[in-house]
């Protein structure tokens, strides 16, 4: 079984705030070669 571990650091103007990470994400899991399982 392969893991590959990493963070991203977000930062926000607001206490609460929304934001759209799947670029960041997908591209994360891209680069780690991983084909299957769960993002977390």
């Amino acid at each position: 079984m392969k893991i590959h571990f990493e963070t991203l650091d977000i930062s926000t103007s607001k206490r609460i705030e929304l934001v759209n990470i799947t670029r960041q994400v997908e591209e994360t899991v891209k680069k780690s070669g991983i084909k299957n399982g769960l993002c977390l």
